[in-house]
């Protein structure tokens, strides 16, 4: 079949999974509002470039090498280590068919240092202020709502992550293209409303008993871990 036949099947199962689950919310009790606006990720541009991407850059490098501590003999120390095990399992780990496949991973090499810590910091204000003050709790207030959801692929998770807010993955399967991957729905709540998460993950769980399981190479992840 023909990647981008592929592709296109793969969207519209993720659509229709996506209002299955949306109608099964409503018929659960739940109050479902369709279509509520969110703030563009455009909004989060600081200094004419991508805001995120400025923090990312900033702090991947510095942060992974406490990120990978917790994997036992796990030979990938750094982002460069993760660069050159990449290039070196192409087959696999780069398969695809991206233009810059380690664009982000190379990008937070190159330009860690691109922001000085007082931009970081005013970085980090601005995203936060747009994201959840002019984002999300406007959103929450306006529409009287309680929870965002929309699909995973989408840049809502990361508008989540610029608020600050308590934000879930509620799983709904894996692609036939797209290298497998896993697609859902992003869940956000607003701030201090972790144990509502919780509740609503929870119930998420109980409501969708037939769930895939994870692909075999990410359930042996623990024995994986030792590369």
């Amino acid at each position: 079949m023909d990647q981008e036949v592929r592709n296109t099947s793969t969207r519209q199962t993720v659509f229709a999974d996506i209002a299955e689950a949306r109608d099964l919310i409503a018929k659960g009790g739940a109050e479902v509002v369709p279509d509520v606006p969110l703030i563009s990720y455009d909004v989060l541009q600081f200094e004419g470039s991508d805001g995120l991407d400025q923090i990312w850059n900033h702090d991947s490098a510095r942060h992974f090498p406490s990120f990978v501590e917790c994997y036992i003999n796990f030979s990938v120390k750094s982002i460069e280590d993760l660069i050159n095990f990449n290039s070196e399992h192409a087959e696999k780990a780069l398969s695809g068919g991206f233009e810059k496949p380690q664009g982000l991973l190379q990008d937070s090499v190159e330009r860690q240092n691109d922001l000085s810590p007082a931009k970081y910091e005013e970085a980090k204000a601005f995203i936060r202020h747009k994201a959840r003050v002019e984002g999300y709790e406007r959103t929450f207030m306006n529409y009287d709502i309680d929870i965002l959801a929309g699909p995973l692929d989408s840049r809502m998770g990361s508008i989540a992550a610029a608020a600050g807010l308590p934000s879930a993955t509620a799983p709904l399967g894996y692609a036939d293209s797209y290298n497998g991957r896993a697609y859902g729905l992003s869940i956000t709540m607003g701030a201090g409303n972790e144990e509502k998460l919780v509740q609503f993950m929870s119930a998420w769980s109980a409501s969708h008993p037939g769930l895939p399981k994870p692909p075999p190479q990410m359930a042996n992840s623990k024995a994986r871990s030792n590369l």
